[in-house]
């Protein structure tokens, strides 16, 4: 979904989501699928960029919507898989 960047603290961006009653929080980490050092290399105010809603927790007002960025394409808004997640590989085993 498409959504405009409307604040920007050190840990993250708030946007504007349409259709929720609350901002959605697009915490540092899941700006992009790279190590982020600040926000602004990412987001800016006023941009419109591209997240998924990854959870919403309460209702209304007071919900807390958890948003990504780094699982949508930025350029064309397609959902792409998240390397980060899920159950990663691990090293080999000794001898």
């Amino acid at each position: 979904m498409r959504a405009r960047v409307v604040s920007v603290k050190p840990f993250g961006a708030f946007v504007h989501l349409p259709g929720y009653r609350s901002q959605g929080l697009v915490h540092i980490s899941q700006l992009a699928a790279r190590r982020v050092e600040s926000v602004e290399e990412v987001a800016k105010l006023e941009d419109e960029v591209w997240v998924s809603v990854l959870s919403v927790e309460g209702e209304g007002r007071a919900a807390r919507v958890s948003c990504s960025m780094r699982r949508v394409d930025q350029q064309t808004g397609e959902e792409i898989e998240d390397e980060r997640a899920g159950g990663g590989g691990g090293g080999g085993g000794g001898g």
